[in-house]
This record gives structure tokens, C-alpha cells and sequence, in this order.
């Protein structure tokens, strides 16, 4: 082992061998592989790689820790990056990954595989991936029960139980509790630079795999399946976040409400509401949106006008393929979501989460100027405008204006003549205007 470790890094030497990666392959893709210091990578010295009291090889660099050794070595050697790429001069720890980066330069024929579509330069690599997509999950949380196919990621995972955060962006500020979290937010710094558009629909994306995970919308192919209740999405992603719903374990709680979720991301969302932060802005009209998703939703009903989902049944048009299938539950009757206090029944979860509120009198929105806290999103939209002053429903006959829509549709019966409201004593009919002055009058 300590002769490959002082050669290349081991999985190098596996990914290299002459059984997956010939010198035609690399030639292939005209590049020039340069060692930035004239050097193999050397193997750190043995003050570097000694155990700690655990048991456990801790990095001086990054204090990441490693129960095997060669694994622990592989990574100190990931902190100093001795491969340059000739045609971006990008820079790697591993000759591998270099051949990878520049196969995408060229264009060389990658492996691919037919499950997800994720390509790698190796054979070796893409059959050590495919093991991913059929390997069971055997390693359970302690804490929360979840369970993960690889022990690294379980252990990453636990860092959320202990809430410690010694990760910390060097451009932001932001804290994580573990590397791998960071490495991920680290990435949204970097501009992108949309160069794989898609050929159906006017969607362009910074990468290969993110264009090919698209495509599979229009093509309607679900592979991921839910082993639960069969469900199938057409992305991994999709399926993480359909299975959380199953197993109702919600680790990410807002500090500010308390209310809780079962991604990262949904809590990241929500914090936007509390801090009224609007940090993507429609790029016609300006309008700011707490997230990407209501952001494109905006742009595609407003300006596009675009809803390619049409229901089969009423001809109903939806944006999301998702909004059709909730939809297609009101033709076929079903409800599979049971309220455990008055077993009234309900389409969805989140319309069933809405619902408890009535019994459980959980008030999760809180006014930051006065303290007065709601049961539902809209009901402290509308509040909040009697501190702003915001009146955004307007009359197009006489200009008036109002703070909520049924407000306005009420003043608006007053240029229609409409009569829609009754005496009780008589039984007559009079507009809003009328009905005062009639009940006065008696």
C-alpha cells in the first residue's frame, strides 16, 4: 500500500490502471498533463499522520477526521492542487480528475450511466456509482433514524444533531458543520455561465448533467421510484424530498416561529419571510420573490403566460406537472390525508397541515411591529399592510384604492348596481351603499 500511496493516490491507481484508462484514451483528448511542481505527490510526512487520542486521523488543515488511514492521506494530499489544465489552467489534486476535466474541453466520449445519466471518464468509476443506485440503505442515524447507503454521509449528516458549525465561508461568513456542506455553498459564488440550452423550451443551465436531469420533464420519464408508495420522479432530488414526507421527521426548525421542515432548503426559503428579504428579482419587471421557484412561477404566468400542463379531464392549464397531478386528485375523488382530530380528509399534506391549525390553535407567523401572530401566510400578508400602507387593489372605474381584493370587490358593486345584499326585515335587495341608509331608516 505505502508504495502506491507514494506513486499517486489509491484511488488514482485504481481509476488508472490499465484496465479502465489506456495512454490512447488520454491522448485522445490532446491535452498536456502537467505536474506543477516536477513531483509526484509525496506521501505527508509522519508527523501528519498520526492517531489521535479517538483513534480517529484528524487534518491539521481543515480539521476534518478519517477512521482509515489511506482515506486520511488521500485527503491531506486534496489540500494542495499540483495538476494544471492546459486550456483553462484550472488546477487539481489528482491526475484523474484532471483527464475528467478535460474530456468536457474536448468532448471525449464519457461513460455514462442509464439510471441518472451522470458520466465519468472511468469505467471504474461509473460501475463504483452504479453500486450507489442499487446498494441498500444500512446505516441508520442514532438520532433521528435516517439511513444512508455510505458512512461518511451518515456522519456528516449527524453534525445537524450537535449543532456545531466550524465550517466557515471565507466570502460570506456563513457557517456549516461539515466540509462537504460548504464545498456545495461555496459553489454558488462562482458565476456561472449558462452554456447548455435546451432545445424544447427557452431554459438554459450551467451544466451538462443539469441539462440532461431537465430534459427528462419533457420526456416525462420517472425513474427514481419511492419505495413507500411507489411514486415515481423523474430526479433523485424529487424523490429525497417526496420521502421526507413519509417518514415526518423535520430536523430544520426556524429559530424565529419555531416552525419546522424537513429540508435545508424549505427552511432557507421560509427564513426570507421573517427577514423580508426578496433576493431574486424578475429580470423584466424587477419584482422581488423570496425564492427561484415563486420567481419563475411569476415570470411564466405574468409574462410567458405559459401553462403547458392542460388537465385531461376539464382542460384546467397548470405551470408544474406537479399542480396538474394535485389537481387530477379532484377528478379522481381521492384523499389520502386523514385529520386525526375530526377525520375530515384532505388532497394533500400541506392542505392537511393548514388544516390542524383549527384544532391546535399553532399561530406560526409573527408580526415583527406588533407582536400579533397568525395561523396562516396570507392572514399576516394582509395584516402587514395596515403597517405599510400598502394598498396594491385598485378600482379601474373612480381609481380608489384598498388593501384587500374582497374590499375592492365589494366597493366595485357600487358602479355595477349590483344588489347583493338582502333585508332581513322586508326582504329587499340593495347595494352596499343602500343597505345602511335603508336599516337606518326602519
Amino acid at each position: 500500500l505505502q508504495s502506491n500511496l507514494d506513486n499517486e493516490d489509491v484511488s488514482c491507481a485504481v481509476l488508472e490502471s490499465s484496465q479502465y484508462a489506456t495512454e490512447s484514451f488520454v491522448q485522445g483528448l490532446n491535452i498536456t498533463i502537467e505536474n506543477t511542481d516536477n513531483q509526484p505527490n509525496t506521501t505527508p510526512n509522519t508527523d501528519m499522520i498520526k492517531q489521535s487520542k479517538d483513534g480517529l486521523f484528524r487534518c491539521k488543515t481543515c480539521g476534518k477526521c478519517f477512521e482509515l488511514r489511506w482515506k486520511f492521506i488521500n485527503h491531506v494530499r486534496a489540500h494542495v492542487k499540483h495538476y494544471k489544465c492546459s486550456h483553462c489552467d484550472k488546477r487539481f489534486t489528482m491526475r484523474s480528475c484532471l483527464i475528467r476535466h478535460a474530456a468536457m474541453h474536448t468532448g471525449a466520449q464519457l461513460f455514462k450511466c442509464d439510471i441518472c445519466s451522470k458520466s465519468f471518464v472511468f469505467q471504474a468509476s461509473l460501475e463504483k456509482h452504479k453500486r450507489l443506485h442499487t446498494a441498500e440503505k444500512t446505516v441508520t442515524c442514532p438520532n433521528c433514524q435516517k439511513q444512508f447507503k455510505i458512512k461518511q454521509n451518515m456522519l456528516d449528516h449527524q453534525t445537524l444533531h450537535n449543532g456545531e458549525k466550524p465550517y466557515c465561508c471565507e466570502i460570506c461568513g456563513a457557517f456549516y458543520s461539515c466540509e462537504r456542506y460548504l464545498k456545495n455553498h461555496q459553489k454558488s459564488h462562482i458565476e456561472k455561465t449558462f452554456d447548455y440550452p435546451c432545445e424544447l423550451c427557452d431554459k438554459r443551465f450551467s451544466a451538462r448533467k443539469h441539462l440532461q436531469a431537465h430534459m427528462l420533464v419533457h420526456t416525462r420519464e420517472k425513474r427514481y421510484a419511492c419505495d413507500v408508495c411507489d411514486k415515481k420522479f423523474a430526479t433523485s432530488g424529487n424523490l429525497n424530498r417526496h420521502k421526507a414526507g413519509h417518514t415526518g421527521v423535520k430536523l430544520y426548525g426556524c429559530p424565529i416561529c419555531l416552525k419546522r421542515y424537513t429540508t435545508a432548503y424549505a427552511l432557507k426559503m421560509h427564513m426570507h419571510k421573517h427577514t423580508s428579504s426578496k433576493p431574486f428579482l424578475c429580470d423584466v419587471c424587477g419584482k422581488g420573490f423570496t425564492s427561484s421557484d415563486y420567481m419563475k412561477r411569476h415570470k411564466r404566468i405574468i409574462h410567458a403566460g405559459r401553462r403547458d400542463c392542460v388537465c385531461s379531464i376539464c382542460n384546467k392549464a397548470f405551470i408544474f406537472p406537479s399542480s396538474l397531478n394535485q389537481h387530477m386528485l379532484v377528478h379522481t375523488g381521492e384523499k389520502h390525508h386523514d385529520c386525526d382530530h375530526c377525520q375530515k380528509k384532505f388532497y394533500s399534506q400541506a392542505a392537511l397541515t393548514v388544516h390542524q391549525r383549527v384544532h391546535t390553535k399553532e399561530k406560526p407567523y409573527r408580526c415583527e411591529v406588533c407582536g400579533k401572530r397568525f395561523g396562516y401566510s396570507s392572514s399576516i400578508q394582509m395584516h402587514m399592510r395596515i403597517h405599510t400602507g400598502e394598498r396594491p387593489f385598485g378600482c379601474d372605474v373612480c381609481g380608489k384604492t384598498f388593501n384587500q381584493a374582497v374590499h375592492l370587490r365589494t366597493h366595485q358593486r357600487v358602479h355595477t348596481g349590483l344588489k347583493s345584499f338582502s333585508c332581513e326585515s322586508c326582504g329587499k335587495n340593495f347595494s352596499l351603499v343602500h343597505i345602511y341608509s335603508h336599516k337606518n331608516w326602519q
